[in-house]
């Protein structure tokens, strides 16, 4: 692991020194277009070269990862014609031109924008270069890329064995919607960096206690949240592990001290969201009274709109109500909604997957002894997220996309109860 560490920086530094390179070199009449394509054609060679000559074991599946999202890269720029990705169109339109706009007047970085963080950053990416849109594009493959090599070093942390790592892996470098998000231009990929980064720092303290690792997982997650304020909800789950995992035990305490200690969390945690709200939580700064949040549930919008029959009236209702949108939320679309081909092919090659693991949880926690208490976790963090994720969003291609934050915590979960079970196999025989 220490050489996938050590190199992967190599990536970035490289990047930055070309951008640099043009940056400085570039004039009003150069053709900012073509000086991305060269950018992104060296940029590519030597971070295969640098995948090679990193890990003997993974190499061949990091490469491949690099390279079919930059054809999905290229698909998405040259071929859109042809064939659209879902995700890709009005909304990337919309970051792109948003984006362009910045880059012509950065007296707009200190605005509110509808679509937060994500159009400045290229915006400000595309003053230095020009507005090459394949810029934007390969630095989300970058960052799909990165979200890959988290997932193995998280893997690795927790002593998962090389067949389970492998197959993770797998999944992780080719799952349909990784490969697309990672590929076009919208924002999704960014928060999913930040999750598996805080869910890699988060192993990290729960292996070796160290607080500064648990104070970084909640960074990165803070960050992820600038991008979508839904994922802050992985931070509940990780808090409830802090407050109530003894390492020295390896078990959850529950006691009336663990219960006083997670009144300070909470108002922490409502602090933190009231200063930083403005930023964090735009997701559901338009709602003002409690009676805005039930309405909200009632406006799944576009063809894949789901749920569209529920009634919200009161707080109860409410509470009995997101579950079933969560539900809806991870699994979507489902088979008695299905309106033809498309939605089938979704379900079976992105909605099947979450099914599975959910129900390989249920199915084998029987097994589960040594990283018990951290899969339930993860666990718990997943059902808090699908809620709030759940509240927010009515239709099939909307889940689609948020769904695919936490697809590295399914991984790595999945991973853990796959290692779980095989010891449990193994010391029966």
């Amino acid at each position: 692991m220490k050489s996938i560490s050590k190199y992967i920086w190599v990536v970035w530094i490289v990047l930055i020194i070309e951008l640099l390179t043009i940056s400085f070199f570039r004039n009003p009449t150069s053709d900012c277009d073509t000086n991305a394509y060269v950018v992104v054609s060296i940029h590519f060679i030597v971070t295969i070269i640098t995948l090679i000559i990193s890990d003997s074991k993974y190499s061949s599946i990091f490469v491949w990862a690099l390279i079919l999202r930059t054809l999905f890269m290229l698909w998405d720029l040259n071929a859109r014609h042809i064939f659209t990705f879902p995700g890709s169109g009005m909304d990337s339109e919309y970051f792109y031109r948003i984006a362009v706009s910045v880059s012509e007047d950065l007296t707009q970085l200190k605005e509110p924008i509808r679509s937060g963080f994500y159009p400045k950053i290229l915006g400000v990416l595309f003053y230095f270069t020009g507005p090459a849109r394949i810029l934007g594009h390969y630095v989300n493959v970058l960052f799909g890329l990165m979200v890959v090599i988290f997932v193995y070093k998280t893997l690795v942390l927790l002593n998962i064995e090389h067949n389970i790592t492998k197959t993770i892996l797998l999944i992780t470098s080719f799952f349909p919607n990784s490969l697309i998000v990672s590929a076009i231009l919208l924002r999704e990929i960014l928060p999913t960096f930040f999750v598996v980064v805080s869910l890699y720092y988060f192993a990290k303290w729960y292996k070796e206690e160290k607080l500064w690792a648990f104070i970084i997982s909640l960074f990165s997650l803070a960050l992820g949240a600038m991008f979508h304020s839904g994922v802050i909800g992985l931070a509940l789950g990780y808090l409830i592990m802090l407050l109530f995992y003894k390492h020295s035990s390896k078990k959850f305490v529950f006691s009336f001290q663990n219960f006083l200690l997670f009144i300070p969390v909470l108002i922490f945690v409502f602090l933190f969201s009231t200063s930083f709200g403005d930023v964090m939580f735009d997701k559901f700064r338009t709602l003002e009274e409690p009676s805005d949040i039930f309405e909200s549930t009632m406006l799944p919008l576009g063809e894949s709109a789901y749920l569209q029959g529920f009634t919200v009236n009161n707080p109860l209702q409410f509470i009995l109500f997101a579950p079933i949108r969560a539900f809806y939320f991870l699994f979507s679309p489902l088979p008695f909604d299905w309106r033809g081909v498309k939605d089938i092919v979704t379900f079976f090659l992105d909605a099947l997957l979450y099914m599975f693991i959910l129900y390989y949880f249920f199915k084998n926690k029987r097994y589960f002894s040594q990283n018990k208490k951290l899969i339930i976790i993860l666990f718990v963090s997943i059902v808090i997220v699908a809620i709030i994720f759940g509240i927010g969003v009515g239709n099939a291609g909307t889940a689609l996309r948020h769904r695919q934050k936490i697809v590295p915590v399914f991984l790595v979960m999945l991973g853990l109860m796959m290692q779980e079970k095989e010891k449990t196999n193994l010391l029966i025989r």
